[in-house]
């Protein structure tokens, strides 16, 4: 599964927080790009937040996403 999201003007880096009911809510990337990929491990539904950083720090996470069902063996998104 492949996230994306929209590129902030002021941004430097982004961070993704996955959320998920085996784990709770875990910041899984943490990079400058504006999309991440995970290899599928565990079944599930995840939500995900964005939040932007720049050089006055960062904002607040955006809304969480629709759930979204992982499963086993899936490949990337």
């Amino acid at each position: 599964m492949t996230a994306t999201w929209s590129a902030v003007a002021y941004a430097t880096s982004y961070q993704l927080e996955q959320d998920d009911p085996q784990n709770g809510a875990n910041i899984v990337y943490n990079g400058s790009g504006t999309s991440w990929t995970q290899f599928v491990v565990a079944n599930g539904t995840v939500t995900y937040r964005v939040k932007a950083c720049g050089s006055a720090g960062c904002s607040t996470f955006s809304a969480a996403s629709n759930g979204v069902q992982l499963e086993s063996g899936a490949g990337g998104f």
